[in-house]
């Protein structure tokens, strides 16, 4: 099911896709429906991310570009974000960067561009590599290996040290202050694999 409303462009007629944004059968209950009931959902930073979260279902968080709502993930869900660039250099913003203020609350196009940053979308094939990754999860409840788990620990632990310089921001994050220092979602392996030096 591809979720979303009629201002949309409308997909090709592709088999085993259902383009609900477009379907006669569209309606509030039948949204809360599909969130409570699917198997997982790929979604950006919109406000159908939520819904599955309310009943248990994992979450594939793509296309994002700033950290925030990631302290809402739940411990099944997965993360893929986008990597920043400075467009003087090319450089990537490291990771440590990305998840500290200010960029990590900069939510508009103008806040990135006054800032001299550029984002990379995420791929069709990092998004595959994910999906893959969360159905294994689901199917086969996928152990990582030793290198896997040290990338994410690495994570982890560069997450625990920014959420600290987020506590002085009330406002910003105080729908989120449940969350504060619980990370409880899991990285992308193959993304952390492919961009360790994000990690430094």
């Amino acid at each position: 099911f591809r979720m979303g409303d009629p201002s949309m462009t409308p997909f090709p007629q592709m088999p085993q896709v259902i383009d609900y944004a477009h379907n006669e059968i569209r309606c509030d209950w039948m949204d809360v429906f599909l969130g409570a009931t699917c198997r997982f959902l790929i979604g950006t930073a919109s406000g159908f991310l939520r819904l599955p979260s309310y009943f248990g279902v994992p979450v594939i968080f793509t296309n994002c570009t700033h950290f925030v709502p990631y302290y809402s993930l739940n411990k099944h869900d997965l993360y893929l974000p986008r990597l920043l660039n400075r467009k003087e250099s090319g450089e990537n913003v490291s990771l440590n960067e990305y998840m500290s203020p200010p960029i990590s609350m900069f939510s508009s196009t103008k806040r990135f561009t006054e800032a001299g940053l550029d984002w990379i979308e995420n791929t069709p094939e990092e998004i595959k590599d994910l999906v893959i990754e969360m159905a294994e999860n689901l199917e086969f409840k996928r152990e990582l290996n030793s290198e896997d788990e040290e990338l994410q620990k690495i994570f982890r632990s560069l997450f625990a040290l920014n959420t600290k310089r987020f506590i002085s921001h009330e406002e910003v994050m105080k729908p989120y202050r449940y969350y504060l220092g619980q990370i409880r979602f899991r990285h992308s392996t193959k993304f952390l694999k492919e961009n360790k030096n994000w990690l430094k």
